[in-house]
């Protein structure tokens, strides 16, 4: 059970960072905000489950931040193509 946590939380976090490097160093060296501990600590004391939200909730907010930046985008390039299109 703890193995296929650990799996999950190293799938996410690979989406979060590609660097295999990096993430093992987060995993085991970074206090996550707000819990003040590592992700290892925090599986270690079965809160695991806060590790899976605490990344979740990044790749979400990227998802969204992504989504609201082509919003954007469309929009400008939508004006920029009016305005062409008016002269």
């Amino acid at each position: 059970m703890i193995d296929e946590l650990i799996d999950e939380i190293f799938c996410l976090a690979d989406h979060v960072e590609p660097d295999a490097n990096a993430v093992r160093e987060w995993f085991f060296e970074t206090p996550l905000f707000p819990y003040g501990n590592t992700a290892r600590e925090l599986v270690q004391a079965n809160r695991g489950d806060a590790v899976i939200v605490f990344l979740k909730r990044i790749l979400r907010d990227a998802e969204r931040d992504a989504a609201s930046s082509a919003s954007r985008v469309f929009v400008q390039h939508a004006a920029m193509a009016s305005a062409i299109g008016a002269r």
